[in-house]
C-alpha cells in the first residue's frame, strides 16, 4: 500500500511540475513572495469530551489549533497543528494528543481537491506502547451555491489511510452556516451545522495480524456563532456521535455520545 501511495504522490507532483513549466500554473507567489499572500487562522476550544471517529478518548479538554496557508502555482498549500489537552484524567495515559498536518488543495470551478498528511502524536501514552500513527488522505468537496441559489451544503467525501494501523476510512459530510441576523436582529449571528457518516476498516485488531474489524460511525454538530470582529468569532453548541460495529463476533456494544463545546476563532 505504501508503494502505491508514494507512486500516486509522485504522479501528482510530476503533473504539477509539468503544468508549471507550461505556464498553466501561476508562480508569482513564489517568484515574488509576500506576507500578504499568507493566511493564518487559530482557535482555542473547550470540549466536554474528545470524540474522534465515534470513539471517546478523553473527558473535558482544551483544544488549541493553528494553521497557515500560502498559494503556490494555483494550489493552496497549508500546514498546521492541533492539540487535545485533557483537564481531567481517569488514567495517566488518557487523551493527550498533538496532530501535525500538511497538504494542498486545488480548486476547479466549484470543486475543491484536497491531498494531505497527518501525524498523530499521543504524548501521554505508556512508555511500552506505541505513541504515534499517521494518515494520508484525499478529499473532494463542492460549493453548491451556484446550483442551489446561494445555499451551500458543502458536500465532501474523504478517504484516509493509516500507514501504521493499516486502517481505511471513508467519510462523507454535509454542512451549512445559517444566517440568523434577520431573525434575531443581530447581523453577525449565525448557526453552523454539520453532519457526517463514516466507515472504518482495518487489517488488524488490537495488533493481531489478519484479524480484521470494521465499524460505522455518524455524528452531527450544531453551534450558535457570533462574529465579534472581522477577524474574531466565538461559538458554542452541542455534538452527537454514534458508533456501530459491523462485526458482531467482537461483542462490542454500540456507542452514543452527547457533549458540548465552545470555541474562540481568529483568522487573518
Amino acid at each position: 500500500m505504501k508503494k502505491y501511495i508514494l507512486t500516486f504522490l509522485a504522479a501528482v507532483l510530476g503533473t504539477g511540475a509539468a503544468f508549471a513549466q507550461d505556464g498553466k500554473f501561476p508562480l508569482d507567489s513564489v517568484l515574488n513572495p509576500s506576507v500578504s499572500n499568507l493566511s493564518v487562522s487559530a482557535s482555542v476550544g473547550i470540549e466536554s469530551q474528545y470524540v474522534f471517529r465515534g470513539e471517546k478518548f478523553a473527558g473535558i479538554s482544551l483544544q488549541p489549533e493553528v494553521q497557515l496557508s500560502y498559494p503556490i502555482a494555483g494550489f493552496d498549500v497549508y500546514g498546521g497543528a492541533w492539540a487535545n489537552t485533557p483537564l481531567q484524567k481517569k488514567t495517566p495515559y488518557e487523551g493527550a494528543e498533538v496532530d501535525l498536518c500538511a497538504g494542498a488543495n486545488y480548486q476547479i470551478s466549484a470543486l475543491t481537491l484536497d491531498l494531505g498528511y497527518v501525524y498523530y502524536w499521543y504524548t501521554d501514552n505508556a512508555p511500552d506502547s506505541i505513541n504515534h500513527d499517521q494518515d494520508v488522505y484525499f478529499g473532494i468537496s463542492l460549493d453548491t451555491s451556484s446550483f442551489l441559489r446561494g445555499f451551500n451544503l458543502n458536500p465532501a467525501l474523504y478517504y484516509f489511510y493509516n500507514l501504521d494501523l493499516k486502517q481505511h476510512v471513508i467519510e462523507a459530510s454535509l454542512g451549512h452556516e445559517f444566517e440568523l441576523g434577520a431573525l434575531a436582529g443581530i447581523e453577525a449571528l449565525t448557526f453552523p451545522v454539520r453532519g457526517y457518516l463514516g466507515w472504518l476498516t482495518a487489517d488488524e485488531y488490537e495488533g493481531i495480524p489478519d484479524n480484521k474489524y470494521s465499524y460505522w460511525y455518524a455524528g452531527a454538530t450544531a453551534d450558535v456563532a457570533y462574529a465579534l470582529t472581522e477577524f474574531c468569532k466565538i461559538s458554542a453548541g452541542v455534538r452527537y456521535s454514534y458508533k456501530h460495529h459491523g462485526d458482531e463476533s467482537l461483542n462490542i456494544d454500540d456507542k452514543h455520545e452527547i457533549w458540548w463545546g465552545a470555541k474562540v476563532s481568529f483568522g487573518f
